[in-house]
């Protein structure tokens, strides 16, 4: 009787074996080195040739909220501004932050249209620090605003 070779239908079964590990062991390896690249590496770069925007808003918040007037001014810094996500720094967004926080009378932080205030309490007067928060762009807002509420006297 004749036995066929298992010597060679065992080689080219090692050699399939041999195969399929390697290319596991890839797909394992380029899933890891995925994993480890931050999300930000992955998002597209800003161009360097876009320069931060600087701008100043006046926001109108309810009568009886500060100790002199009723308008708040507001400095906004647009870094990598993005044009599709234009409305994140328009006047209706940053007017309805403002006034959250003024309005409501907030000495603690907040949060208001993605935006995350923190306030500091200095005397009289307390200034908020806003970021926009969780964008999935690499444009970045910081708005920054000064305010005496009623009750507290400014001083000059």
């Amino acid at each position: 009787m004749n036995r066929p070779n298992t010597h060679t239908n065992s080689a080219a079964a090692n050699k399939c074996s041999r195969l399929r590990s390697r290319c596991i062991a890839a797909i394992v390896l380029m899933g890891a080195c995925l994993a480890v690249v931050p999300a930000g590496a992955l998002a597209a770069k800003p161009s360097n040739t876009v320069k931060p925007i600087n701008k100043e808003y006046k926001v109108t918040v309810k009568p009886m909220a500060l100790a002199k007037g009723n308008t708040v001014q507001v400095k906004a810094t647009i870094t990598a501004p993005e044009a599709k996500v234009q409305s994140w720094w328009s006047q209706k967004s940053v007017a309805a932050v403002v006034r959250k926080g003024v309005n409501g009378g907030y000495q603690s932080p907040y949060t208001s249209e993605g935006y995350r205030c923190t306030p500091v309490i200095r005397g009289e007067k307390t200034t908020f620090n806003c970021k926009l928060m969780g964008a999935d762009v690499p444009t970045t807002i910081h708005l920054s605003f000064t305010v005496v509420y009623r009750g507290d006297t400014a001083s000059g």
